[in-house]
């Protein structure tokens, strides 16, 4: 269950993949951009979440899963400096825009 839920939730970066102990997921970080690792990622989710417990074990039952420290710092070293880039693009755009606002209503008068 928690396979399928990181893939449907943060399948985009491939959590999923590292919490099954899968050095691919790294194609996932890497196009995570594009958002087509989100796609097969919640695809996936669907299909862990539909997926017998008999089925699951012969597959997945032989590979230890990742601790949660890999999954903190996948989450220090990619998630948080791609809010911060987001966040350093979208702020200095916004008090642009608030100015323009601002000066277009004064004109307007």
């Amino acid at each position: 269950m928690a396979a399928g839920l990181l893939a449907i939730f943060l399948g985009g970066f491939g959590i999923h993949r590292f919490y099954l102990g899968q050095w691919w997921g790294l194609f996932y970080l890497l196009f995570c951009w594009t958002g087509i690792p989100g796609l097969i990622s919640f695809i996936e989710g669907i299909v862990f979440l539909c997926t017998s417990d008999e089925k699951w074990l012969d597959k997945y039952g032989h590979k230890n899963g990742s601790s949660a420290l890999v999954l903190v710092l996948i989450l220090f070293f990619v998630v948080i400096p791609v809010i911060g880039i987001l966040a350093a693009v979208s702020i200095p755009a916004y008090q642009d825009y608030v100015e323009r606002a601002q000066q277009q209503q004064l004109e307007s008068r």
